[in-house]
């Protein structure tokens, strides 16, 4: 509460500088000071009025002349700190503007979540992918839109990441209309001022998805066809070893196709002629690039 107390009393304190700069800014320097000389005038002029001894005038004239000269080297000053205390809360005004541009509309999904699991900020791409409001996201909690992801989890998820500092991995994230999106995520445990947050980074991964299941149902149907033709398929190395022998091989020697990984035909104990014939025929293919 004390630390909090002081980091308001600075802003405070702050601000208080920010306004006045921004005062002194507005105000019309050469009027100030061109109006400043009539004043000091009309001061000169009463106070000479008096019957003051000749030394007491001599200086009084010297002060009102002391004073015309520093008044405007003052005023100059004073514009040129305020100036630059100005220029650089533009400059950093410019800035956090930028990061916040930024972050706003990053392509990535960006949620801040505090220590409780409810989400504090989400940039555009992150209630566009859910289908929610902004609003209605700064409502919820996280597990409102994981669907691999519980309330009763949240407690030991948080310490976890407290501990690592940062985590990547897949989810699901559930959108409003009902659908299931598989996402990667990276998370990272930050604190600012007395509070801790959860910034979770999210990358909707469905056309990867798409892709690696396109990919495994076309090797299974390879597998397969590979697996039940009658022809021996072999592939090897450059050193002449198997790296693959389909089942039909069975058929034709006394070894099982496992037997043949990682061993070449010598090694097998396949007669000297065709080991050479294989090797051969092998490191053409290997130097040609072609069947």
């Amino acid at each position: 509460m004390n630390q909090a107390a002081a980091d308001h009393k600075d802003n405070q304190e702050l601000h208080e500088v920010v306004e006045k700069a921004a005062q002194m800014r507005r105000l019309p320097l050469i009027p100030v000071l061109l109006g400043a000389y009539p004043v000091l005038a009309s001061l000169g002029l009463g106070l000479m009025s008096y019957n003051f001894a000749v030394d007491v005038r001599l200086q009084l004239i010297g002060l009102i002349f002391a004073c015309g000269i520093l008044f405007p080297m003052f005023m100059i000053l004073l514009y040129r700190r305020f100036s630059s205390v100005d220029s650089k809360r533009k400059q950093t005004q410019t800035q956090l503007s930028l990061t916040q541009f930024v972050i706003d509309r990053c392509a990535d999904q960006i949620f801040w979540v505090n220590e409780k699991g409810r989400f504090v900020y989400v940039n555009e791409a992150a209630y566009r992918a859910t289908g929610y409001a902004r609003a209605e996201l700064l409502e919820m909690s996280m597990w409102d839109i994981d669907a691999d992801f519980s309330e009763e989890e949240w407690p030991g998820h948080w310490q976890e990441l407290k501990q690592r500092q940062s985590l990547s991995f897949e989810s699901r994230r559930r959108t409003k209309a009902g659908r299931v999106v598989p996402v990667e995520v990276t998370i990272n445990w930050l604190v600012f001022g007395s509070r801790e947050y959860n910034c979770a980074f999210v990358r909707d991964i469905s056309e990867r998805k798409a892709a690696e299941m396109a990919l495994h149902k076309r090797e299974e149907q390879y597998r397969t066809l590979v697996e039940h033709t009658p022809d021996i398929i072999m592939r090897f190395d450059r050193q002449g070893r198997h790296l693959y022998t389909s089942p039909s091989v069975e058929q034709a020697v006394l070894c099982k196709a496992e037997d043949f990984i990682g061993k070449t035909h010598r090694e097998l104990g396949f007669p000297e002629e065709k080991c050479q014939f294989w090797e051969n025929c092998i490191e053409q293919v290997c130097q040609s690039a072609e069947p």
